[in-house]
């Protein structure tokens, strides 16, 4: 599944100058959550879910 919060932060980097062949990037908020929500009510769910939504960006750049 493909996540809009990464590709916008590639896009982003890619239109401040970086080339897009040393950026890598996963969206893990599924996989590796750093905060579980289980038995979170409905109308604080989204709230306790924020701190999953982040993108892991890396550069492979050699000198």
């Amino acid at each position: 599944m493909k996540s809009q919060p990464d590709a916008a932060v590639r896009d982003y980097l890619v239109a401040q100058g970086i080339a897009s062949d040393v950026i890598s990037y996963e969206w893990r908020g599924d996989s590796e959550p750093v905060q579980s929500c289980e038995g979170v009510p409905a109308k604080t769910l989204h709230e306790c879910l924020l701190p999953n939504r982040r993108v892991a960006v890396k550069f492979d750049v050699q000198r």
